[in-house]
């Protein structure tokens, strides 16, 4: 397999990086709430945190990114999308695909909104697809090479997505089955197949000491934030915004995909842990469809490789044109007023969590205002008596302004909110005089302070 044949993805992926460090660096948005909680989980370095496992905040304390540019904050997501994007098109290009299949499975993988959303900003999402489809390659590469010893590094690399994120163990246990299904025999006759379950355990533990110190916490989350947080969907509705995030252009090819895998012996346990993957989504009634993300690309690359080449071409032009109609939707290369507008004309205003609704898709609207919430804080410290303002605690209702006043605060005043990770790093040991509440009614205060004295609004 030459480069030369890889050529046309690896043109692909570049564009793809480049449209997300535009994006990041030169476009008036700014960072994005969850961003600033990423960059306080750095302020307390741990094995784990409430609501996601410690890779990706392990990361971006190695990269030594502090917030203050976003093209920085934003690098390792974009690369991280457009070695997905690579990938597909090197996964085609392996199992016998020709360099125009390859440019389509990587197009197909470019054009989905839901990837190009996830690598827009930094969080672990961003980090997940890569690792899985690095996974899925190496899975092709020991069914068509036979080298059993590639196992261990798949056992590495599910160990690294499930510290990365948590549901990646449901990936790799519902891949698991659909290689008992298909009757891989090759596989459990390795004893690397076993040893790698080794490998994920070594990699996971410092986590699952941490989840065991605190309880079993972030499990507690999970359950609360589906509950509370998420918005249930119906079945059909989950099934159709399944179709949409990841471009409807893209639907033949990766349908196409499924029904070739289920039909091949050595392609089966992928179609099947496709099909298995989409039905516990569309039943579990999620309204985020970027849960099962991670395994499109390979669906992509074994149906670019069954489709005949005039389809192919039809396709691959239909794709790239909806991917550039699409993109304002998902990556945020218009003003926002502009995208205001473009959006209501679509009627595409996505909503994924409760109690969110904003005339933007919500991955843009939370990235305004942030500095503003510090100015305010900051404000209200100056009209405080002089020795008093080096003493102040500031009580926050949630991680993202929280995160944003210990970012953005020329006073760098002690911050906490009882919002996930925060709860349990708890409060400074020393007392406080003076305490600015955001986002609390008075009334309620003025049950708990000696004295309640409205500063800001």
């Amino acid at each position: 397999m030459s480069f030369r044949g890889l050529l046309p993805s690896a043109v692909l992926a570049l564009v793809f990086l480049g449209l997300q460090l535009f994006a990041a660096g030169f476009v008036a948005y700014g960072i994005f709430g969850d961003e600033l909680y990423y960059l306080a989980c750095t302020r307390h370095l741990a094995a784990g945190y409430v609501d996601h496992p410690p890779l990706s905040i392990w990361l971006l304390a190695i990269l030594r990114v502090d917030g203050t540019s976003l093209l920085a904050l934003r690098f390792f997501p974009a690369l991280a999308g457009a070695l997905t994007v690579l990938l597909a098109g090197l996964m085609t290009r392996r199992l016998g695909g020709s360099p125009w299949a390859a440019f389509l499975a990587s197009a197909c993988t470019a054009a989905m909104p839901v990837l190009q959303v996830v690598t827009g900003f930094y969080s672990m999402n961003a980090l997940e697809p890569l690792i899985f489809t690095g996974l899925l390659y190496l899975l092709i590469e020991i069914q068509l090479s036979e080298q059993m010893k590639l196992w261990l590094l798949v056992g590495f690399l599910v160990g690294l997505g499930i510290i990365n994120k948590h549901t990646m163990g449901v990936l790799a246990v519902v891949f698991v089955g659909a290689v008992i299904v298909s009757k891989w025999r090759l596989t459990f006759r390795s004893p690397y197949f076993y040893l790698a379950g080794l490998v994920v355990m070594i990699v996971i533990l410092p986590n699952a000491i941490w989840m065991i110190q605190h309880d079993f916490i972030s499990f507690e989350f999970y359950k609360n934030a589906t509950v509370q947080k998420n918005i249930g969907t119906s079945p059909l509705k989950a099934l159709a915004d399944q179709v949409l995030a990841t471009n409807p252009a893209t639907l033949p090819v990766w349908a196409l995909g499924v029904f070739t895998a289920i039909r091949r012996q050595k392609l089966a346990p992928f179609g099947i842990a496709f099909l298995l993957l989409l039905v516990f989504y569309v039943i579990s009634g999620s309204s985020r469809p970027d849960r099962i993300v991670s395994i499109y690309p390979v669906m992509f690359a074994i149906g670019a490789i069954a489709l005949s080449g005039v389809l192919r071409s039809a396709l691959t032009l239909l794709i790239l044109a909806s991917a550039i109609f699409l993109a304002p939707v998902s990556m945020p290369l218009l003003p926002p007023e502009t995208l205001g507008n473009f959006v209501r004309l679509l009627g595409i205003v996505p909503q994924i969590e409760k109690g969110k609704e904003t005339k933007l898709p919500q991955w843009f609207a939370d990235r305004f205002g942030w500095d503003t919430v510090a100015s305010t804080v900051d404000e209200v410290i100056e009209g405080l008596p002089q020795e008093e303002r080096s003493s102040v605690l500031v009580m926050a209702p949630w991680y993202a302004p929280a995160g944003a006043i210990e970012l953005y605060s020329k006073y760098s005043p002690n911050t906490v909110s009882g919002h996930n990770s925060y709860y349990i790093w708890g409060l400074p040991e020393k007392e406080f005089k003076t305490i600015i509440v955001l986002g609390y009614p008075a009334e309620k205060l003025k049950t708990r302070f000696r004295s309640v004295k409205t500063a800001a609004f």
